[in-house]
């Protein structure tokens, strides 16, 4: 039983711990990514918002609310 411990122990040092090393470390070298320019779904977005805004306002109008 003991054998088995040992070769359990040495896979999870060798193998499992350096792998969750690598996807939990976080570079300090680089700095965060602010993108440039706008994010094109918020324009999208926002430009379906202003047509539904102006569709209400005219429907109101047309109601005569």
């Amino acid at each position: 039983m003991s054998d088995r411990q040992n070769r359990v122990s040495n896979i999870k040092s060798n193998f499992v711990d350096p792998h969750i090393q690598q996807l939990t470390s976080v570079p300090s070298h680089t700095p965060p990514m602010i993108p440039a320019h706008p994010v094109i779904g918020f324009g999208c977005a926002s430009g379906w918002l202003l047509v539904t805004f102006a569709y209400c306002l005219m429907t109101r109008k047309m109601r005569g609310v």
